[in-house]
């Protein structure tokens, strides 16, 4: 009898090779959840949608940065699906980033308004500011100081009679 193992030792042999198991695993799934392909920034789309919906139906938020890869597309459409409100509701201006010739904005036909990115991936971030009426938002837009140019820009020629009214007023990065 002496020399054999007993049935004890089987179980704790056991017990220990489930627990090594378990620690590679937790430390397997930290790799993978710390990982992210877009080094830390946010969807564009997720970001501009939740602050949309934060700022909504009167108020401001600011988006912190987020990335555009090459020829990124953002159209209201997209973000209307993310929040609760109509496509007419939402615009999209240019800001402070008003002479990089690499990001177009269109805003020329109510609820078709978007934005494109067409060099090789930027960072910036953003401001959303929706009022009640696009008339409010009108008043409010020229409050927000010099560095934005907002002269040939009114809400009305955007949102129209659809509420609330929120401009998408892109950022450099912060």
């Amino acid at each position: 009898m002496l020399g054999k193992k007993g049935q004890a030792s089987s179980v704790f042999e056991l017990m220990i090779a489930g627990v090594v198991a378990f620690a590679i695993l937790i430390i397997l799934l930290t790799i993978v959840f710390k990982v992210d392909p877009d080094g830390g920034y946010s969807s564009a789309r997720d970001v501009i949608g939740n602050s949309i919906k934060a700022a909504s139906p009167s108020g401001q938020a600011t988006i912190a940065n987020f990335k555009l890869d090459k020829d990124g597309l953002i159209g209201v459409e997209d973000l209307a699906v993310k929040t609760s409100l109509d496509a007419d509701s939402i615009f999209f201006l240019k800001g402070e980033l008003g002479s990089n010739p690499a990001i177009e904005v269109s805003s020329s036909t109510p609820g078709k308004s978007y934005m494109k990115y067409s060099g090789t991936g930027i960072t910036m971030s953003a401001m959303v500011l929706c009022k009640s009426t696009a008339s409010a938002l009108d008043e409010s837009l020229p409050l927000l100081g010099d560095k934005y140019d907002f002269t040939a820009t009114t809400a009305m020629d955007y949102c129209g009679d659809a509420t609330p009214c929120c401009a998408v007023i892109l950022k450099r990065q912060q």
